[in-house]
């Protein structure tokens, strides 16, 4: 019975130092080191922050994990901390403007959910990077809030505050589209680090229609801070009187007829772009394609 039970901890073990280094090694591709409750709710197997605490400090794991004051990073690239704070310090800086640029979008009635994706999520962006958005409408309004998004983000600030960062709505789901079609670690990673800025009762039910994203973070609990609720004014009343009936749809017609001609040519063909109904996704870059030959070489290296 004792070698049996001592037989089971130590594969435990052995599957948690694997997971760990995997954790440090995904971020790693982003030039991002970890905390160790980072490490655990990136954890790509399930355990306890005690676990991984034990992991970080076997030989094994530290055979290719560095510490560093209190993050991880991979050995060789210790670099990454004092990145690290300089990227924390932009993404505040940013923040500051996010509450700015997205206020007017919580008064438009049709619009569900707007949260930041992308590094400012995770507070690793740098000065003048975007303020990405993951955006939920209403069914039949997704392209109208693509523009008003667009065009809320273009709103003159007083000089005092210009801005460095402008907002990019790269991905947008109408309300019936809220389940993935992607299920993979990349794409789990873009769920739980969304920061809705409101909407909570979209964004719960966006994590329920993806409860999959657990098979790859078992840890993650998703966004656990405070949403701001919706404003109510006129203007939305205004909004859903103009543009909420017949002549929303046929601008809606227009405007989608107008933007996905446009985007399907700069875009070109590729697997990461879809622009639709129900879907807007400008992820043009083919950054999934480059993540994905990052991460595998450097699991490779590690592995000999």
């Amino acid at each position: 019975m004792i070698a049996a039970a001592s037989g089971a901890v130590a594969v435990d073990t052995r599957r948690v130092e694997t997971a760990v280094v995997e954790a440090v090694a995904y971020a790693d591709v982003f030039d991002w080191p970890l905390s160790c409750d980072e490490v655990h709710r990136f954890l790509p197997v399930a355990a306890d922050v005690d676990e991984v605490s034990r992991a970080l400090c076997t030989a094994e794991v530290l055979r290719v994990v560095r510490r560093v004051d209190e993050l991880y990073v991979l050995r060789g690239r210790e670099a990454l901390v004092a990145s690290r704070v300089a990227r924390e310090e932009a993404s505040r800086r940013i923040w500051a403007e996010v509450a700015r640029r997205t206020r007017l979008l919580a008064r438009i009635p049709w619009i569900r959910m707007v949260a930041v994706s992308g590094s400012l999520a995770v507070s690793a962006a740098r000065d003048g990077d975007d303020i990405d958005l993951f955006v939920v409408t209403d069914d039949g309004r997704l392209w109208l809030s693509r523009a008003l998004t667009i065009a809320a983000g273009r709103v003159p600030l007083p000089r005092r505050l210009s801005p460095r960062s402008t907002l990019c709505p790269n991905y947008l789901l109408s309300a019936s589209a809220l389940t993935l079609r992607e299920r993979d670690v990349y794409t789990a990673h873009e769920l739980v680090q969304l920061v809705p800025l409101f909407g909570e009762e979209t964004y719960r039910e966006l994590l329920a229609r993806n409860a999959w994203y657990r098979e790859f973070l078992p840890n993650h609990p998703g966004y656990t801070g405070v949403v701001a609720a919706r404003r109510g004014a006129v203007a939305p009343l205004l909004l859903r009187g103009l543009l909420g009936g017949p002549v929303g749809a046929r601008v809606e017609r227009w405007e989608m007829a107008r933007k996905v001609a446009r985007l399907r040519d700069a875009a070109g063909p590729g697997v990461e772009t879809r622009f639709d109904d129900d879907i807007c996704k400008g992820h043009v870059d083919g950054h999934r394609a480059r993540f994905w030959a990052a991460y595998r070489a450097r699991l490779e290296a590690l592995a000999r």
